[in-house]
């Protein structure tokens, strides 16, 4: 999203970034970026310049097109039970940050769900558990996916290790470690809910 120039030139071009989120990411982590929450869903990130972006938890729908050229009735059947599916893109991430706002890790999940009412599937597209640019912490055993809970109930999430300490004569002193999970999860209904589980 662009402010409205007032004469000055924009000195932030992402014609030639190949990945935004991450690029906004780095600017964020080296303190060229600011970013303020809003909201549980929307974070305001502005530049020194006059652009300014803002993150959402992306959720959609799509419905399989039909095929209104079908003729026989077997055909048009399954047609009718593919056009009963729905797919729903939705995203998920959690950001931890220090006093001065840089970030020490991050943990992103998308993906798709597929449901008719009666039973649900996720499948991941993006998932990552990643250490700020310029952090101490380290990201351990980290695994990203979808799964089935139930028939009922399917889940897209991310989790992993997040620590850190300090080394002395080649012995390690862990001075937190947290276990970090960011998940979704959808009904047969196509209900999405959002959870998080730090401990």
């Amino acid at each position: 999203m662009k402010a409205t120039n007032t004469g000055e030139a924009d000195n932030t071009s992402l014609d030639n970034v190949e990945d935004v989120p991450e690029y906004i990411d780095e600017q964020i982590d080296e303190g060229n970026f600011r970013a303020y929450d809003v909201n549980d869903d929307t974070q305001l990130i502005f530049t020194d310049s006059d652009t300014f972006f803002v993150s959402e938890t992306d959720e959609g729908t799509e419905e399989p097109a039909s095929d209104s050229e079908l003729t026989s009735a077997n055909t048009l059947m399954m047609a009718a039970a593919s056009t009963s599916s729905k797919k729903k893109h939705v995203s998920n991430s959690y950001t931890a940050k220090n006093w001065t706002g840089l970030t020490l890790w991050k943990a992103y999940i998308s993906g798709w769900f597929t449901y008719n009412g009666t039973k649900v599937t996720a499948k991941e597209d993006i998932g990552y558990f990643k250490r700020g640019n310029v952090s101490v912490w380290n990201i351990d055993n980290q695994k990203s996916g979808g799964k089935s809970i139930s028939t009922k109930t399917a889940e897209l999430y991310v989790q992993g290790n997040a620590s850190w300490g300090y080394g002395i004569g080649g012995q390690g002193i862990t001075m937190q470690d947290k276990f970090v999970k960011v998940y979704l999860r959808s009904d047969s209904k196509g209900k999405v809910s959002k959870h998080r589980t730090i401990k």
